[in-house]
């Protein structure tokens, strides 16, 4: 009975160390920040942290010196939607984690071409989307297999004056001019751009 005792204890302790590293796995540095998104059944903490990190690595990119997040939008967006933006400029070995957990937690697909975002496990972002005309754009090209950010390079151009109000637009900025073009190249990146 003790043997028995003595094992169950052994693997409650083993399944507790880890489900900790697991848990542990990233860190998370916005976590201080206002959770703006809200999604049910999904790894919010992650995708607040996304989209934080994403708006820190751009904003000291393209505004270091004024740090406006409306002005590193704008500065972004053409070359991020168009697959130009440069990356290795922008990531930090922070970014690169979490793109890792995006792949993991199975809201991006490693690898790919045009976009490469599990469309089915962002609905939540997309149903938020404030403009309609955008959000239903975007379900037809995914409907249709024919999503591509580059489509959007134009159309999103203005959207650097919604951002600090329409949150799950700019998470899907995050997402498919960042993240997703993250997954398809392994770049070098900095240590740091904080």
């Amino acid at each position: 009975m003790k043997k028995v005792y003595n094992l169950i204890v052994a693997i409650i302790i083993a399944v507790g160390v880890v489900s900790c590293e697991n848990q542990a796995s990233l860190e998370y540095k916005h976590a201080d920040k206002e959770q703006v998104i809200n999604c049910e059944n999904e790894n919010n903490a992650l995708l607040n942290e996304a989209l934080y990190q994403f708006e820190q690595d751009i904003t000291n990119a393209y505004d270091p010196e004024s740090q406006l997040i409306n002005k590193a939008y704008a500065n972004f967006l053409y070359a991020g939607f168009s697959g130009v933006a440069e990356y290795e400029r922008l990531a930090t070995s922070h970014t690169l984690a979490i793109r890792k957990e995006l792949v993991k937690e199975g809201f991006i697909k490693d690898g790919g071409f045009k976009s490469n975002l599990v469309y089915d496990n962002i609905l939540c972002v997309l149903k938020n989307i404030e403009d309609p005309q955008l959000a239903l754009m975007i379900e037809a090209l995914v409907d249709s297999n024919t999503m591509d950010p580059k489509l959007f390079n134009s159309r999103m151009r203005n959207f650097a004056y919604k951002s600090q109000s329409d949150r799950y637009t700019a998470l899907y900025v995050a997402l498919d001019t960042y993240y997703q073009q993250l997954t398809m190249t392994e770049i070098p990146v900095k240590k740091s751009n904080e």
